[in-house]
């Protein structure tokens, strides 16, 4: 009697595969690449949304930039900007006037000189002047001499 001895030329140990990406793969490969990007541009192309306010002491300067909210006033930018720098301001408004009483220490019986964009404006008016993205405001406090 023959015997025949029969060999299995395939191995029993399969070559590893790689896991094909499903859906949910590439949809996480995405959201990543999309917050990186967005990171980028944060960095590269500051906000459009967002006003500068500068308070000008005479002999120093603090500068604030933040988002403008619809409807937001001078006086608005102005209490968003001195909270977020921790700094004394003390108004009223009477009769349809503000008046700035106090600003981290300086006193003056005299308003204040105030610019929108390059423009002096009314100080009286801040409370109600809106302003919008990309404005620029200069609170200016003028020393006496003396």
């Amino acid at each position: 009697m023959k015997s025949s001895n029969f060999q299995n030329n395939s191995s029993s140990e399969r070559s590893p595969r790689r896991p094909q990406a499903g859906p949910i793969h590439s949809l996480a490969s995405l959201a990543i690449a999309v917050i990186v990007v967005a990171g980028l541009m944060v960095v590269l192309f500051p906000s459009q949304s967002d006003a500068h306010l500068v308070i000008d002491f005479g002999s120093s300067r603090r500068v604030f930039e933040g988002q403008v909210i619809s409807g937001m006033t001078v006086l608005d930018a102005l209490n968003a900007s001195v909270v977020a720098g921790d700094i004394p301001l003390q108004f009223t408004i009477q009769d349809g006037q503000a008046r700035i009483i106090e600003i981290d220490g300086y006193r003056k019986s005299q308003p204040v000189e105030v610019f929108l964009n390059g423009q002096q404006i009314d100080p009286s008016s801040i409370h109600s002047l809106p302003i919008r993205a990309q404005d620029e405001v200069v609170i200016k406090l003028i020393q006496d001499i003396e």
